[in-house]
Formats: C-alpha cells, structure tokens, sequence
C-alpha cells in the first residue's frame, strides 16, 4: 500500500509542476496519535491538511465517508482502480457521478463521466 501512496504523490507531483494552479491535499479521516505524530512530516509534504467534518460519522464509516467528501471536493481525480468492488472502487464510481474528471492510472487512460 505505500508505493500506491508514494507512487500517487509522485504523480500529482508531476501534475502539478505543469499546472502552477493545483494543490497536493492530504484528506484525513479522522486525527489520531499517529497523525499528530506525523504531523511535521505531512505539513512539509502536503500544501494542506484537511480534516472533513465527521465526527457525527461512527468510525468504521469515516474512511468511506472521507473518501465520498473527496470526490464531491475535488476538480480531478487520480485513482488506482483494477477491481469492481472495494472502497476505492466505490470512491471511483461515486467521482463518476459527480461529474468529476476522472483518470484510473491502472487503465492509463481517461475515464469518461458516463462510463459504467
């Protein structure tokens, strides 16, 4: 799971240095001990933090719940997706209905709003 991680960064990273505009954002579900403990790390990484309000959600939701914020929060959407079930299957699918820009790099290609 980290080199998707890293691997991911390094790809916004990259879309970033062509497109000035764009902000690499780092979506917490919840804030932990072991975020607070990262915290330095994350605030030199990232240009910003975010922490949704979800502190109505119980925590077993709070990743989807993030993941959903994410998507309707977003101009585009860089995901990894090889399956047809799952959580990032389910982030990828709900982008699509919001009408996000949407690229799978385990396609490498666009994916089209109306693609089922």
């Amino acid at each position: 799971m980290e080199i998707l991680i890293f691997f991911a960064k390094k790809c916004a990273e990259k879309y970033k240095s062509i497109h000035k505009n764009t902000k690499i954002v780092f979506v917490t579900p919840y804030i932990n001990d072991w975020l607070n403990d990262r915290r330095d790390y994350f605030e030199n990484e990232y240009d910003e933090i975010i922490y949704p309000e979800l502190e109505s959600v119980p925590f077993r939701f709070a990743i989807s719940k993030r993941n959903e914020w994410m998507a309707e929060h977003s101009d585009l959407v860089i995901a990894y997706v090889c399956v047809d079930f799952g959580g990032a299957y389910a982030f990828f699918k709900h982008a699509i209905r919001c009408n996000k820009e949407v690229v799978n790099i385990a396609k490498l290609g666009n994916i089209k709003n109306n693609e089922k």
